[in-house]
């Protein structure tokens, strides 16, 4: 299982990843961090993955998200599941991306459906037009 947890309002973004056991496999930090940084998440590192989730009551402005396994190409489209437009034009915007551009991108499609149920006027965009204009970087409310 992998978790993209944003702290901070996105100042520290990490990836982690746990087996099935949840354990703790990999972890990716997408952000520049000090000295003081590293000794933070050093002594929070959380190697069990029911220790990430008690960072939801312990740290402030902490928030973690379930993603996806999949992030390459196909796991996109189908997540998006509106399978109109330029496929391969999409595909090559979707190998631009970096894995947490990816990642955040998978998160963002579930809070943009739930934003489009509540705008039933508005339109979904094509796959490409939602990559090229970066809107997984919305704040869908």
């Amino acid at each position: 299982m992998k978790y993209l947890v944003n702290i901070d309002g996105g100042k520290l973004k990490v990836i982690f990843e746990y087996n099935a056991e949840g354990y703790l496999t990999a972890f990716k930090i997408d952000s520049r961090l000090a000295k003081e940084g590293i000794v933070w998440l050093h002594q929070r590192m959380p190697f069990i993955s029911e220790e990430l989730e008690t960072w939801r009551t312990k740290i402030r402005n902490v928030v973690i998200e379930t993603i996806q396994d999949d992030t390459t190409f196909t796991g996109f489209w189908n997540a998006y599941n509106y399978k109109v437009g330029n496929k391969k034009r999409a595909e090559k915007l979707w190998a631009l991306l970096r894995e947490d551009e990816k990642l955040q991108t998978l998160v963002a499609i579930r809070k943009y459906d739930r934003y489009l149920a509540q705008h039933t006027k508005m339109e979904r965009a094509y796959p490409e037009t939602f990559l090229a204009q970066r809107r997984w970087e919305n704040e869908y409310k």
